[in-house]
Protein backbone atom coordinates (compact mmCIF):
# COMPACT_ATOMS: atom_id res chain seq x y z
CA UNK A 1 0.00 0.00 0.00
CA UNK A 2 1.19 3.50 -0.47
CA UNK A 3 3.36 5.24 2.22
CA UNK A 4 4.46 1.39 3.33
CA UNK A 5 7.89 1.19 4.10
CA UNK A 6 9.28 -2.24 1.88
CA UNK A 7 12.49 -4.12 1.25
CA UNK A 8 13.21 -5.45 -1.96
CA UNK A 9 15.67 -7.41 -3.23
CA UNK A 10 16.58 -7.26 -7.27
CA UNK A 11 18.64 -6.59 -10.03
CA UNK A 12 19.14 -2.81 -11.58
CA UNK A 13 18.30 -2.99 -14.77
CA UNK A 14 19.09 0.98 -16.11
CA UNK A 15 20.60 4.03 -14.07
CA UNK A 16 19.51 7.44 -15.65
CA UNK A 17 20.64 10.99 -14.02
CA UNK A 18 17.98 13.80 -14.26
CA UNK A 19 18.10 17.22 -13.43
CA UNK A 20 16.35 16.13 -10.36
CA UNK A 21 16.99 12.86 -8.56
CA UNK A 22 18.46 9.46 -9.89
CA UNK A 23 15.88 6.92 -11.99
CA UNK A 24 16.55 3.13 -11.46
CA UNK A 25 14.60 0.29 -13.25
CA UNK A 26 14.82 -2.79 -10.82
CA UNK A 27 13.68 -6.25 -11.94
CA UNK A 28 13.48 -9.85 -10.62
CA UNK A 29 11.38 -12.52 -11.41
CA UNK A 30 8.09 -10.90 -10.98
CA UNK A 31 8.75 -7.72 -12.85
CA UNK A 32 10.32 -4.61 -12.91
CA UNK A 33 9.68 -1.26 -10.65
CA UNK A 34 10.69 2.41 -11.12
CA UNK A 35 12.67 3.48 -7.91
CA UNK A 36 13.82 7.03 -7.36
CA UNK A 37 16.87 8.25 -5.34
CA UNK A 38 17.69 11.41 -4.49
CA UNK A 39 21.15 13.29 -2.99
CA UNK A 40 21.23 16.70 -4.55
CA UNK A 41 19.45 18.10 -7.50
CA UNK A 42 21.63 16.59 -10.62
CA UNK A 43 23.50 14.33 -8.60
CA UNK A 44 23.95 10.89 -8.67
CA UNK A 45 22.60 8.86 -5.82
CA UNK A 46 24.22 6.20 -4.45
CA UNK A 47 26.96 5.66 -6.56
CA UNK A 48 28.31 2.61 -6.17
CA UNK A 49 25.13 0.82 -7.21
CA UNK A 50 25.77 -0.26 -11.08
CA UNK A 51 23.47 -1.53 -13.71
CA UNK A 52 23.59 -5.45 -13.66
CA UNK A 53 24.37 -5.38 -9.82
CA UNK A 54 22.21 -7.29 -7.42
CA UNK A 55 21.10 -4.62 -4.70
CA UNK A 56 18.86 -4.90 -1.65
CA UNK A 57 16.82 -1.68 -1.16
CA UNK A 58 14.82 0.21 1.65
CA UNK A 59 12.08 1.54 -0.09
CA UNK A 60 8.80 3.78 0.40
CA UNK A 61 5.90 3.26 -1.84
CA UNK A 62 5.01 6.02 -4.00
CA UNK A 63 2.65 6.76 -6.46
CA UNK A 64 3.59 8.66 -9.56
CA UNK A 65 1.37 9.87 -12.80
CA UNK A 66 -0.82 6.94 -11.81
CA UNK A 67 1.65 4.34 -11.40
CA UNK A 68 3.51 2.84 -8.36
CA UNK A 69 7.08 3.66 -7.98
CA UNK A 70 9.80 3.18 -5.19
CA UNK A 71 11.48 5.96 -3.07
CA UNK A 72 15.06 4.27 -2.35
CA UNK A 73 15.52 4.82 1.49
CA UNK A 74 18.61 2.96 1.55
CA UNK A 75 20.53 0.43 -1.10
CA UNK A 76 22.94 -1.96 -0.89
CA UNK A 77 24.95 -3.81 -3.55
CA UNK A 78 25.13 -7.26 -2.67
CA UNK A 79 28.26 -8.96 -4.13
CA UNK A 80 27.16 -12.52 -5.94
CA UNK A 81 30.14 -14.80 -6.90
CA UNK A 82 30.23 -16.97 -10.05
CA UNK A 83 28.77 -19.85 -9.66
CA UNK A 84 29.71 -21.36 -13.17
CA UNK A 85 28.92 -21.69 -16.89
CA UNK A 86 25.49 -20.65 -17.43
CA UNK A 87 24.84 -24.15 -19.33
CA UNK A 88 27.14 -27.78 -18.61
CA UNK A 89 29.29 -27.85 -21.68
CA UNK A 90 32.36 -29.90 -22.47
CA UNK A 91 33.83 -27.15 -25.07
CA UNK A 92 32.99 -24.06 -22.92
CA UNK A 93 35.16 -26.51 -20.11
CA UNK A 94 38.05 -26.22 -22.71
CA UNK A 95 38.00 -22.66 -23.38
CA UNK A 96 37.41 -22.25 -19.36
CA UNK A 97 41.22 -20.65 -18.58
CA UNK A 98 41.06 -18.32 -21.94
CA UNK A 99 37.43 -17.01 -20.92
CA UNK A 100 38.45 -16.10 -17.27
CA UNK A 101 41.32 -14.32 -18.70
CA UNK A 102 39.52 -12.57 -20.78
CA UNK A 103 36.84 -11.36 -17.63
CA UNK A 104 40.23 -10.46 -15.15
CA UNK A 105 41.58 -8.52 -18.04
CA UNK A 106 38.26 -6.56 -18.51
CA UNK A 107 38.05 -6.38 -15.01
CA UNK A 108 41.21 -5.09 -13.90
CA UNK A 109 40.90 -2.47 -16.75
CA UNK A 110 37.38 -0.77 -16.53
CA UNK A 111 37.76 2.49 -15.65
CA UNK A 112 41.76 2.80 -15.70
CA UNK A 113 42.60 2.77 -19.17
CA UNK A 114 40.53 3.56 -22.69
CA UNK A 115 39.01 0.42 -23.97
CA UNK A 116 37.63 -0.12 -27.47
CA UNK A 117 35.06 -2.29 -27.99
CA UNK A 118 35.10 -3.12 -31.85
CA UNK A 119 32.38 -6.10 -32.72
CA UNK A 120 30.81 -7.18 -36.51
CA UNK A 121 27.54 -5.78 -37.38
CA UNK A 122 25.22 -9.07 -37.49
CA UNK A 123 23.48 -10.22 -34.25
CA UNK A 124 26.00 -12.44 -32.74
CA UNK A 125 28.13 -9.90 -32.78
CA UNK A 126 26.58 -7.10 -31.33
CA UNK A 127 24.75 -8.86 -28.26
CA UNK A 128 29.05 -10.02 -28.33
CA UNK A 129 29.80 -6.62 -28.00
CA UNK A 130 26.98 -5.63 -26.00
CA UNK A 131 27.13 -8.06 -22.86
CA UNK A 132 30.68 -7.24 -22.76
CA UNK A 133 29.79 -3.32 -22.14
CA UNK A 134 27.68 -3.50 -19.98
CA UNK A 135 29.84 -6.00 -17.93
CA UNK A 136 32.07 -3.21 -17.68
CA UNK A 137 29.54 -0.68 -16.42
CA UNK A 138 29.17 -2.66 -13.53
CA UNK A 139 32.33 -2.04 -13.03
CA UNK A 140 32.93 1.81 -13.50
CA UNK A 141 30.15 4.01 -14.81
CA UNK A 142 32.83 5.49 -16.71
CA UNK A 143 31.62 6.31 -20.48
CA UNK A 144 33.57 7.91 -22.25
CA UNK A 145 36.82 5.46 -20.75
CA UNK A 146 34.55 2.65 -22.24
CA UNK A 147 33.32 2.98 -25.83
CA UNK A 148 31.76 0.06 -28.07
CA UNK A 149 31.61 0.59 -32.14
CA UNK A 150 29.97 -1.84 -34.60
CA UNK A 151 32.28 -2.96 -38.13
CA UNK A 152 30.27 -3.55 -41.56
CA UNK A 153 33.19 -5.69 -42.29
CA UNK A 154 34.10 -9.37 -40.31
CA UNK A 155 37.36 -8.75 -39.68
CA UNK A 156 39.57 -5.92 -38.04
CA UNK A 157 39.76 -3.22 -41.12
CA UNK A 158 41.71 0.14 -41.69
CA UNK A 159 39.01 2.19 -41.48
CA UNK A 160 38.48 0.75 -37.93
CA UNK A 161 41.79 1.20 -37.09
CA UNK A 162 41.95 4.66 -37.97
CA UNK A 163 38.84 5.68 -36.13
CA UNK A 164 40.23 3.55 -32.89
CA UNK A 165 43.52 5.74 -33.20
CA UNK A 166 41.70 8.54 -33.05
CA UNK A 167 39.65 7.47 -30.38
CA UNK A 168 43.13 6.36 -28.34
CA UNK A 169 45.12 9.54 -29.33
CA UNK A 170 42.03 12.03 -27.70
CA UNK A 171 41.19 9.65 -24.56
CA UNK A 172 42.08 11.69 -21.49
CA UNK A 173 43.75 8.36 -20.02
CA UNK A 174 47.61 8.11 -20.80
CA UNK A 175 47.97 3.90 -20.31
CA UNK A 176 48.03 1.68 -22.97
CA UNK A 177 44.79 1.25 -24.24
CA UNK A 178 42.94 -2.37 -24.65
CA UNK A 179 40.85 -3.03 -27.55
CA UNK A 180 38.62 -5.82 -27.76
CA UNK A 181 37.47 -7.69 -31.13
CA UNK A 182 34.14 -9.28 -30.49
CA UNK A 183 33.10 -11.93 -33.22
CA UNK A 184 36.17 -10.22 -35.82
CA UNK A 185 40.06 -9.88 -35.57
CA UNK A 186 41.40 -13.45 -36.11
CA UNK A 187 41.93 -13.98 -40.23
CA UNK A 188 44.71 -12.84 -41.68
CA UNK A 189 43.30 -9.39 -42.89
CA UNK A 190 42.93 -8.38 -39.70
CA UNK A 191 46.35 -8.72 -38.38
CA UNK A 192 47.45 -6.30 -40.78
CA UNK A 193 45.49 -3.86 -39.32
CA UNK A 194 46.10 -4.78 -35.79
CA UNK A 195 49.60 -4.13 -36.22
CA UNK A 196 49.33 -0.90 -36.73
CA UNK A 197 47.58 -0.07 -33.63
CA UNK A 198 49.78 1.11 -30.09
CA UNK A 199 47.49 -0.94 -27.76
CA UNK A 200 46.85 -4.17 -26.06
CA UNK A 201 44.17 -6.58 -28.00
CA UNK A 202 41.81 -8.98 -26.45
CA UNK A 203 40.29 -11.21 -29.17
CA UNK A 204 36.68 -13.41 -28.18
CA UNK A 205 35.91 -14.82 -31.76
CA UNK A 206 34.60 -18.25 -33.15
CA UNK A 207 36.23 -18.05 -37.03
CA UNK A 208 39.37 -19.92 -38.48
CA UNK A 209 41.94 -18.08 -37.02
CA UNK A 210 45.31 -17.11 -37.79
CA UNK A 211 48.24 -17.85 -35.61
CA UNK A 212 50.19 -14.11 -35.62
CA UNK A 213 46.72 -12.81 -34.15
CA UNK A 214 47.01 -15.29 -31.40
CA UNK A 215 50.44 -14.28 -30.53
CA UNK A 216 49.58 -10.18 -31.07
CA UNK A 217 46.69 -10.73 -28.16
CA UNK A 218 46.90 -10.65 -24.14
CA UNK A 219 44.29 -13.26 -24.34
CA UNK A 220 42.90 -14.92 -27.34
CA UNK A 221 39.62 -16.75 -26.78
CA UNK A 222 38.65 -18.53 -30.26
CA UNK A 223 37.17 -22.62 -30.35
CA UNK A 224 39.66 -23.04 -33.33
CA UNK A 225 42.66 -22.51 -31.49
CA UNK A 226 41.61 -25.34 -28.61
CA UNK A 227 40.75 -27.72 -31.04
CA UNK A 228 36.97 -26.90 -31.50
CA UNK A 229 35.00 -25.41 -34.40
CA UNK A 230 32.37 -22.90 -34.63
CA UNK A 231 29.64 -25.10 -32.63
CA UNK A 232 29.99 -21.95 -30.04
CA UNK A 233 28.76 -18.57 -31.03
CA UNK A 234 30.42 -15.12 -30.16
CA UNK A 235 28.06 -13.82 -28.19
CA UNK A 236 27.54 -17.03 -26.20
CA UNK A 237 31.56 -16.58 -25.16
CA UNK A 238 30.73 -13.09 -24.30
CA UNK A 239 27.79 -13.51 -22.10
CA UNK A 240 29.61 -15.97 -20.18
CA UNK A 241 32.47 -13.20 -20.00
CA UNK A 242 29.84 -10.61 -19.03
CA UNK A 243 28.53 -13.30 -16.59
CA UNK A 244 32.08 -13.93 -15.13
CA UNK A 245 32.51 -10.06 -14.36
CA UNK A 246 28.79 -9.21 -13.17
CA UNK A 247 27.08 -12.71 -12.56
CA UNK A 248 23.63 -10.45 -11.97
CA UNK A 249 23.53 -9.43 -15.57
CA UNK A 250 19.74 -10.51 -17.50
CA UNK A 251 21.18 -12.06 -20.27
CA UNK A 252 20.25 -15.51 -20.32
CA UNK A 253 18.54 -15.67 -23.39
CA UNK A 254 20.93 -14.17 -25.21
CA UNK A 255 23.60 -16.58 -26.17
CA UNK A 256 20.20 -18.95 -27.22
CA UNK A 257 19.19 -16.06 -29.88
CA UNK A 258 23.10 -15.89 -31.42
CA UNK A 259 23.43 -19.79 -31.44
CA UNK A 260 20.59 -19.52 -33.76
CA UNK A 261 21.32 -16.52 -35.44
CA UNK A 262 24.86 -17.87 -36.75
CA UNK A 263 24.09 -20.92 -37.02
CA UNK A 264 25.61 -22.58 -34.41
CA UNK A 265 24.03 -26.38 -34.03
CA UNK A 266 24.70 -28.60 -31.49
CA UNK A 267 23.76 -29.67 -27.78
CA UNK A 268 25.20 -26.50 -26.84
CA UNK A 269 22.29 -24.83 -28.83
CA UNK A 270 19.58 -27.05 -27.17
CA UNK A 271 20.94 -26.35 -23.54
CA UNK A 272 21.10 -22.63 -24.34
CA UNK A 273 17.43 -22.58 -25.75
CA UNK A 274 16.36 -24.68 -22.41
CA UNK A 275 17.99 -22.40 -20.31
CA UNK A 276 16.11 -19.15 -21.58
CA UNK A 277 12.65 -21.31 -21.54
CA UNK A 278 12.65 -20.47 -25.48
CA UNK A 279 11.68 -22.75 -28.07
CA UNK A 280 13.68 -23.36 -31.68
CA UNK A 281 10.68 -21.46 -33.51
CA UNK A 282 10.84 -18.31 -31.34
CA UNK A 283 14.35 -18.36 -31.17
CA UNK A 284 14.47 -17.75 -35.13
CA UNK A 285 11.50 -15.00 -35.21
CA UNK A 286 13.59 -12.96 -32.57
CA UNK A 287 16.94 -12.94 -34.48
CA UNK A 288 15.42 -12.02 -37.81
CA UNK A 289 13.45 -9.24 -35.79
CA UNK A 290 16.87 -8.41 -34.27
CA UNK A 291 19.24 -8.69 -37.41
CA UNK A 292 16.72 -6.61 -39.10
CA UNK A 293 16.47 -4.14 -36.61
CA UNK A 294 20.15 -3.90 -36.37
CA UNK A 295 21.27 -3.60 -39.67
CA UNK A 296 19.31 -0.32 -39.52
CA UNK A 297 20.78 1.08 -36.70
CA UNK A 298 23.91 2.20 -39.36
CA UNK A 299 26.12 3.11 -36.28
CA UNK A 300 24.42 4.82 -34.00
CA UNK A 301 23.47 2.44 -31.67
CA UNK A 302 23.60 3.78 -28.02
CA UNK A 303 23.52 0.99 -24.75
CA UNK A 304 20.12 2.65 -23.62
CA UNK A 305 18.91 1.76 -27.27
CA UNK A 306 20.36 -2.18 -26.96
CA UNK A 307 18.73 -2.44 -23.30
CA UNK A 308 15.48 -2.23 -24.76
CA UNK A 309 15.89 -4.54 -27.91
CA UNK A 310 17.52 -6.84 -25.56
CA UNK A 311 14.89 -6.90 -23.28
CA UNK A 312 13.35 -10.66 -22.71
CA UNK A 313 10.47 -9.06 -21.49
CA UNK A 314 9.54 -7.60 -24.94
CA UNK A 315 10.86 -10.19 -27.02
CA UNK A 316 7.59 -11.10 -27.68
CA UNK A 317 5.76 -8.21 -28.64
CA UNK A 318 9.13 -6.96 -31.02
CA UNK A 319 8.22 -10.44 -32.86
CA UNK A 320 4.73 -9.89 -33.18
CA UNK A 321 4.87 -6.20 -34.03
CA UNK A 322 7.70 -6.86 -37.27
CA UNK A 323 7.73 -10.53 -38.33
CA UNK A 324 4.76 -10.47 -40.34
CA UNK A 325 6.11 -7.87 -42.16
CA UNK A 326 9.68 -9.33 -42.66
CA UNK A 327 8.11 -12.50 -43.61
CA UNK A 328 6.16 -10.62 -45.90
CA UNK A 329 9.41 -9.23 -47.51
CA UNK A 330 11.08 -12.41 -47.66
CA UNK A 331 8.26 -14.01 -49.36
CA UNK A 332 8.62 -11.69 -52.22
CA UNK A 333 12.38 -12.20 -52.61
CA UNK A 334 12.19 -16.16 -52.47
CA UNK A 335 9.56 -15.80 -55.20
CA UNK A 336 12.28 -13.73 -57.32
CA UNK A 337 14.88 -15.80 -56.28
CA UNK A 338 12.94 -19.00 -57.23
CA UNK A 339 12.23 -17.75 -60.43
CA UNK A 340 15.99 -16.33 -61.26
CA UNK A 341 18.32 -18.57 -59.67
CA UNK A 342 20.47 -21.02 -61.74
CA UNK A 343 21.03 -24.68 -60.16
CA UNK A 344 23.51 -27.26 -61.99
CA UNK A 345 24.18 -30.63 -60.67
CA UNK A 346 27.77 -31.31 -59.81
CA UNK A 347 29.65 -34.66 -58.18
CA UNK A 348 26.70 -35.44 -56.20
CA UNK A 349 25.38 -32.10 -54.70
CA UNK A 350 23.64 -28.75 -55.96
CA UNK A 351 25.27 -25.40 -57.54
CA UNK A 352 23.00 -22.70 -56.94
CA UNK A 353 23.75 -19.15 -58.29
CA UNK A 354 21.82 -15.82 -58.59
CA UNK A 355 22.84 -12.43 -59.57
CA UNK A 356 21.96 -10.10 -56.82
CA UNK A 357 21.89 -7.05 -58.28
CA UNK A 358 19.65 -8.25 -60.93
CA UNK A 359 17.15 -9.99 -58.39
CA UNK A 360 16.23 -7.29 -55.73
CA UNK A 361 16.38 -3.82 -54.92
CA UNK A 362 16.32 -3.30 -51.32
CA UNK A 363 19.95 -4.02 -49.39
CA UNK A 364 18.38 -5.83 -46.32
CA UNK A 365 16.45 -8.71 -48.12
CA UNK A 366 19.52 -8.88 -50.81
CA UNK A 367 21.62 -9.67 -47.78
CA UNK A 368 19.25 -12.70 -46.97
CA UNK A 369 19.45 -14.05 -50.59
CA UNK A 370 22.23 -17.31 -49.50
CA UNK A 371 19.77 -18.01 -46.60
CA UNK A 372 17.13 -17.57 -48.88
CA UNK A 373 18.65 -19.73 -51.80
CA UNK A 374 18.97 -22.13 -49.43
CA UNK A 375 15.77 -23.14 -48.27
CA UNK A 376 14.54 -23.98 -51.47
CA UNK A 377 16.52 -26.86 -51.56
CA UNK A 378 17.17 -30.16 -49.99
CA UNK A 379 20.17 -32.17 -49.78
CA UNK A 380 24.03 -31.04 -50.07
CA UNK A 381 23.89 -27.98 -51.53
CA UNK A 382 26.69 -24.48 -52.70
CA UNK A 383 24.71 -21.34 -52.62
CA UNK A 384 26.86 -18.48 -54.72
CA UNK A 385 25.08 -15.31 -54.46
CA UNK A 386 27.02 -12.72 -56.96
CA UNK A 387 27.37 -9.05 -56.12
CA UNK A 388 29.78 -6.49 -57.59
CA UNK A 389 33.03 -7.79 -56.96
CA UNK A 390 31.65 -10.30 -54.13
CA UNK A 391 30.44 -13.32 -54.19
CA UNK A 392 28.34 -14.78 -50.33
CA UNK A 393 28.60 -18.39 -50.22
CA UNK A 394 26.18 -20.54 -48.58
CA UNK A 395 27.41 -24.52 -48.14
CA UNK A 396 25.44 -27.51 -46.49
CA UNK A 397 26.83 -30.98 -47.22
CA UNK A 398 29.48 -30.65 -48.69
CA UNK A 399 33.34 -30.78 -48.41
CA UNK A 400 33.96 -27.38 -48.49
CA UNK A 401 35.91 -24.62 -46.52
CA UNK A 402 35.57 -20.97 -47.70
CA UNK A 403 38.87 -19.98 -46.09
CA UNK A 404 40.68 -22.79 -47.70
CA UNK A 405 39.30 -20.93 -51.53
CA UNK A 406 40.66 -18.22 -50.59
CA UNK A 407 43.96 -18.75 -50.08
CA UNK A 408 43.53 -20.96 -53.35
CA UNK A 409 42.73 -17.87 -55.47
CA UNK A 410 45.30 -15.44 -53.93
CA UNK A 411 47.60 -18.06 -54.69
CA UNK A 412 46.68 -18.47 -58.08
CA UNK A 413 45.09 -14.97 -59.18
CA UNK A 414 47.46 -12.40 -56.74
CA UNK A 415 46.55 -9.46 -59.59
CA UNK A 416 43.05 -9.79 -58.46
CA UNK A 417 43.17 -8.44 -54.93
CA UNK A 418 41.38 -11.45 -53.46
CA UNK A 419 40.04 -11.12 -49.59
CA UNK A 420 37.50 -11.85 -47.39
CA UNK A 421 36.42 -15.72 -45.55
CA UNK A 422 34.42 -16.19 -42.75
CA UNK A 423 33.29 -19.85 -41.43
CA UNK A 424 33.93 -22.85 -43.71
CA UNK A 425 30.50 -22.92 -45.03
CA UNK A 426 29.72 -19.38 -44.84
CA UNK A 427 30.85 -16.35 -46.10
CA UNK A 428 32.01 -13.39 -48.75
CA UNK A 429 34.93 -13.55 -51.54
CA UNK A 430 36.23 -10.34 -52.48
CA UNK A 431 38.06 -9.61 -55.76
CA UNK A 432 38.61 -6.79 -58.40
CA UNK A 433 35.75 -6.99 -61.50
CA UNK A 434 38.53 -6.94 -63.88
CA UNK A 435 39.50 -10.17 -62.49
CA UNK A 436 35.95 -11.84 -62.72
CA UNK A 437 35.98 -14.41 -65.87
CA UNK A 438 39.65 -15.92 -64.02
CA UNK A 439 37.93 -16.09 -60.74
CA UNK A 440 34.91 -18.05 -61.96
CA UNK A 441 37.31 -20.13 -63.91
CA UNK A 442 39.53 -20.93 -60.64
CA UNK A 443 36.73 -21.58 -58.48
CA UNK A 444 34.91 -23.89 -61.26
CA UNK A 445 38.83 -25.97 -61.25
CA UNK A 446 38.76 -25.62 -57.68
CA UNK A 447 35.09 -26.92 -57.28
CA UNK A 448 35.77 -29.90 -59.79
CA UNK A 449 37.62 -31.62 -57.08
CA UNK A 450 35.30 -30.97 -54.35
CA UNK A 451 32.71 -33.99 -53.48
CA UNK A 452 29.74 -33.99 -50.82
CA UNK A 453 30.48 -34.75 -46.91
Amino acid sequence: SLGKRVTVTAHVKSVRQTSGPTVFHLSDDTGEIRAIGFSAAGERAFKEVMPGMKVQAECIVKERQGAVELELVSCIALKEEWQGFSIESESLQRLKPNLLAAAALLKESAGKRQIIIRHHDDVDGYVSGYAIERALRTVSDDKWLTVRSSSRTPFYDYIDVMRDLNTCQTSRSKARPLIVLCDLGSNDQSIKAISRVPADFLIIDHHRYDEENKAKSVVFVNPHAEGLGSELSAGALCVEIALMISPGLNLRHLPGVCQVADKCNGKDTEKYLANAGMSLKFAEDLAMVLDHDLYHLKFQESLELLDSLFDRNTAEAQVANLLPRLQEEIARATLAAKRYQVVKEHNGFAIVTIEKSKVVNYDYVGGKLPRILSSLHTGPRMIMVYDEGAISFRVDGVAFSLPKLVSYLKEKLPYAMIAGGGHDYAGTLKYNLASEPEVSKEIALYLSKTTVL
